[in-house]
């Protein structure tokens, strides 16, 4: 469950205000459009689940569905997708390269990660991509979430991140069993990633 205060925190960090057609993917009960909707920013809602009355139903897992969305004229997603099918939904929502893509992950999917996907969040970081969000108020069940931000480029990030978030440290490899060659681009690669978070204030 994605909570009210959680989705209102990106406006720390974000400039929302300059968002024109949000996408909510996994929007289940509608927590994004309400709080968007507080922003003056409009939100086209997903879901598989037909009885949560989104705009569209469709199976967000499908490439031809993110392909379709991809073209529709939308500037950033904001969602939280199951969080079992983290590492099939968050490339297919990547590869729309819209100015931003928003997405809700527990803490440990950035924190305790596997090995590929430590790669593809390296990745991300080196190409200056990535933004975390730490420190979002906990939710109904009491777990920490995260943000995490993925930027269609660059230059978008510089345009829509907002200056003066507190820099935070996190270890997210294990270099141990790592080729000797590979070891250098790891650590550059995770430099990026400290560079690459922020926390909110709640």
């Amino acid at each position: 469950v994605t909570t009210a205060a959680e989705v209102d925190a990106l406006r720390q960090v974000l400039h929302v205000e300059s968002l024109q057609r949000v996408l909510d993917t996994y929007s289940g009960t509608g927590t994004v459009e309400q709080v968007a909707s507080e922003w003056g920013v409009g939100v086209h809602t997903n879901d598989i689940n037909s009885r949560l009355q989104a705009m569209e139903c469709c199976d967000a897992l499908q490439p031809g569905n993110c392909k379709r969305w991809a073209g529709a004229g939308f500037d950033a997603i904001i969602t939280s997708p199951w969080f079992a099918i983290l590492d099939l939904a968050v490339p297919l929502i990547e590869s729309m390269k819209l100015r931003v893509a928003c997405i809700h992950v527990p803490s440990h999917y950035v924190t305790d990660c596997t090995q590929p996907r430590a790669w593809y969040l390296a990745k991300l970081a080196v190409e200056g991509r990535l933004h975390i969000v730490f420190n979002l108020p906990r939710g109904p069940v009491r777990r920490r979430n995260v943000w995490m931000l993925v930027f269609g480029s660059r230059q978008g990030k510089d345009e829509l991140l907002r200056k003066g978030s507190t820099q935070v440290m996190m270890h997210l490899f294990q270099e141990e069993g790592t080729a000797a060659m590979e070891v250098g681009s790891l650590l550059r690669a995770r430099d990026q990633l400290f560079n690459s978070c922020s926390v909110v204030d709640n």
